[in-house]
C-alpha cells in the first residue's frame, strides 16, 4: 500500500508539494523503470473508514513527474494543476526548430522514411544498460551521425517503448551498437525494435533534408546579446 509524504500547500498558485512512496513489487519495477506509469493521473482523497458509502473528499489531482527508484522502494513525485499556470502559453522564438517530435504534423516528414526495423540480439547486461547492440533487417545507407538525437523504440508485449539514441556505431555488416542516454529499465534480448533517425533541430539539417519550408525557428534573429553589445566610437 502506498503512502503520501511531503504534502504542502499553499492559498495562492505556488505549485503544491507532494511525494508518494511504495514497495517496487507491489506495483512492478519493470513498468515503473519503462515509464508506464509516466504522466498517469493520480488523485488523492480522504473517506471515513466507518462509513463508505458516505463518499470521499477529494484533496489534491495531478499528475506523475519524476519517478526514483531505491533499493525496494519506489518514490513519485506529483505535479499538481497549479504547475501548469507556470508554463509558457504560446510561440516564443529560438534559433533551434521548435516542432514537438521529429517528421510530427508541422515538421512533415514522412516517419516511414526514417524507421529501420530489426531486432534485439542482445549484449545486455543487466536492465540499467545503455548499450544496445542490434541487427537491422539491412545495413544502414546512412551516416551513423544521423541517428544522433534518434530513437530506439522496442516492442514490449504489444506496447512501444522508446528511448533517445547518444550515438551508434558499426559492429559488423548490419548488425550496430546503440548507446542510448538512458536505459529501457526491463530485459529487451529477443525482441522486436524500431531504429529511428534523429535530428538536431538546426536550419542547416533541414536543408539537407529539403524541408526548410517547414523549419520552425529564427536563426538569423538577433538575441538580447546582440543589442547589449556597446557601440564603437568612429575613427
Amino acid at each position: 500500500m502506498p503512502s503520501i509524504r511531503d504534502i504542502s500547500s499553499s492559498a495562492d498558485l505556488g505549485v503544491d508539494n507532494l511525494e508518494i512512496i511504495g514497495v517496487v513489487d507491489g506495483l512492478g519495477g519493470a513498468d515503473l523503470s519503462a515509464g508506464v506509469f509516466n504522466n498517469a493521473e493520480v488523485t488523492v482523497f480522504r473517506v471515513d473508514p466507518l462509513n463508505l458509502a458516505a463518499g470521499e473528499m477529494i484533496e489534491k489531482r495531478g499528475y506523475i513527474g519524476e519517478i526514483s527508484i531505491v533499493d525496494d522502494k519506489y518514490v513519485c513525485e506529483i505535479v499538481t494543476s497549479a504547475a501548469y499556470t507556470r508554463r509558457n502559453v504560446g510561440l516564443v522564438t529560438s534559433p533551434t526548430c521548435r516542432v514537438r517530435r521529429f517528421c510530427d504534423n508541422q515538421c512533415k516528414l514522412s516517419l516511414a522514411s526514417f524507421t529501420h526495423t530489426g531486432v534485439n540480439v542482445g549484449a545486455v547486461a543487466s536492465p540499467r544498460d545503455i548499450q544496445v547492440q542490434v541487427t537491422l533487417d539491412s545495413a544502414l545507407a546512412v551516416a551513423t551521425s544521423r541517428f544522433n538525437y534518434g530513437l530506439l523504440r522496442v516492442n514490449r508485449s504489444g506496447r512501444w517503448f522508446e528511448r533517445e539514441v547518444k550515438e551508434i556505431s558499426l559492429v559488423s555488416g548490419n548488425t550496430y551498437l546503440v548507446f542510448l542516454r538512458e536505459p529501457f529499465g526491463f530485459e529487451i534480448d529477443d525482441i522486436d525494435i524500431e531504429l529511428i533517425q534523429g535530428c538536431d533541430r538546426k536550419l542547416t539539417t533541414c536543408i539537407s533534408l529539403s524541408n526548410a519550408v517547414n523549419f520552425r525557428g529564427e536563426p538569423h534573429l538577433p538575441g538580447t546579446d546582440t543589442i547589449s553589445k556597446a557601440g564603437r566610437a568612429p575613427e
